[in-house]
């Protein structure tokens, strides 16, 4: 028993070997415009978040499947820009007692991707995704990002080399990168494959929450295909409070499957029938109230952190820095509130919300290019001991429809706001309401 317990010991004490020796191999996948890859990744949650000052479990999975093919790369082979199908796109969370269900829509499953500074932007040449459609296709490992753990020079099995820093990002899903200590191993090369570990530390920012991050990675790289076929990646977060997300501490598992492909859904003539480019309007994203009877389109620092039938909050973000609350309620239906008097909008401003006001410094219908009915209140006020500069918009349509939007923002960062709140505001559409037929349907 010793004999076999020593040669245990000594098996798993011995250094990493390879069928190669001390021969040198070179580990890198070309990656050019055009380059297409089918890629299948298979997410798996678990944890707790802190709600309301309570720790809540929180569970879940996705599937992501989608051909990729590249537009652009930059001058060291990275993909710059890219088109994706997603075959499937779907994802159910558990937390607490309530459940999270979301899928892409099949009318936006073209998906194009452009790396901008916040890391890769996804969105749809078909029309705005909704914020669950984005969190579920872009706030996960970026795959165009896989490539960069590979070395930049011949390597022998046991070498070492570092992740560099914009990889790491990336991967781990960081606004801002404050320390990092992952490093990749050669473990073991043969003639038909070569196996990776990636380990590490890292420390950052997401949405203004701090970030620290333990991953343990192993990649597959294919030496006949020249790629990376297989990752499984495994990663334990811990996240402080902010603005837009909770506290929480959870693990999630990742395996991605990647192979070469040649997709007719996103074929040259595909592509060829839509705008691949990204401009001003590409990336919002599209706010549909719960109930179906209003919408707009918000930009990307907005970030939804209450939604309810008749009420809503959405909060700006600016890196770290929290800008300004928008507070959405929905009024009713109302012809005459356009023409109430500034006295009587005080008090129901006051009523919809938990700001006080102090002083309405500013009341007045705005003019529009669009079917809405828009009037501004500006007030001076307070939530609890912080002073604020409100704005409150009152949006009516024709047909008395109305909705209060009321941005918050404290005195020294309304310019930074700046008219980000007109930019909502004047998007607003409200849908009509279908009459009821009067037909009653017979039997079959």
């Amino acid at each position: 028993m010793r004999r076999f317990v020593s040669l245990i010991v000594m098996m798993m004490a011995a250094p990493v070997t390879s069928a190669w020796g001390d021969e040198a191999v070179t580990l890198q996948e070309p990656i050019k415009v055009g380059t297409e890859v089918q890629t299948t990744l298979h997410l798996v949650l678990r944890g707790e978040l802190q709600v309301d000052k309570r720790d809540e479990k929180i569970s879940g999975q996705a599937l992501l499947s989608y051909p990729e093919k590249v537009l652009e790369v930059d001058a060291n082979g990275q993909p710059t820009a890219v088109a994706r199908f997603y075959d499937d796109a779907r994802a159910k969370f558990v937390i607490g007692k309530s459940e999270d269900s979301r899928q892409l829509r099949a009318g936006i499953r073209l998906i194009v991707g452009s790396t901008t500074e916040k890391g890769l932007e996804l969105w749809s040449p078909s029309g705005p995704l909704h914020a669950e459609e984005q969190e579920l296709i872009e706030d996960v490992l970026d795959t165009t990002q896989l490539t960069g753990l590979l070395p930049n020079k011949p390597v022998k099995a046991g070498d070492k080399w570092d992740c560099p820093d914009a990889v790491e990002k990336r991967l781990c899903d960081l606004d801002e990168l404050i320390t990092s200590t992952i490093e990749c191993t050669l473990k073991e090369v043969t003639d038909a494959k070569a196996t990776i570990a990636v380990a590490g530390k890292i420390h950052g920012l997401n949405f203004g929450s701090e970030v620290k991050s333990a991953v343990e990675a192993t990649l597959t790289f294919d030496r006949a295909k020249n790629m990376i076929t297989l990752v499984e990646w495994k990663q334990i977060d811990s996240r402080s409070p902010s603005p837009v997300s909770p506290a929480g501490a959870y693990e999630v598992g990742i395996k991605i499957e990647r192979s070469p492909v040649d997709s007719p859904a996103v074929s040259d003539t595909v592509l060829a029938s839509v705008d691949t480019k990204l401009n001003e309007t590409s990336t919002l994203l599209l706010f549909e109230d719960p109930k179906n009877r209003f919408h707009f389109v918000h930009d990307r620092d907005w970030h939804v952190t209450l939604l309810e039938e008749d009420r809503a909050i959405l909060r700006r973000l600016n890196g770290r820095d929290m800008i300004a609350q928008l507070n959405i309620h929905v009024i009713g239906d109302n012809k005459n509130v356009a023409e109430l008097k500034a006295e009587q909008l005080q008090e129901f401003i006051i009523q919809t919300g938990e700001m006080k006001v102090d002083e309405i410094v500013r009341s007045e219908a705005l003019a529009t290019d669009g079917p809405n009915k828009i009037r501004l209140v500006k007030a001076k006020g307070k939530m609890g001991e912080i002073d604020l500069v409100q704005r409150h918009y009152i949006i009516q349509d024709n047909a008395g429809h109305q909705v209060l939007f009321s941005y918050l923002t404290e005195p020294p960062k309304e310019e930074k706001l700046g008219s980000n709140d007109l930019a909502v505001v004047n998007s607003v559409e409200f849908k009509e309401k279908k009459a009821a037929s009067k037909t009653t349907p017979g039997p079959r």
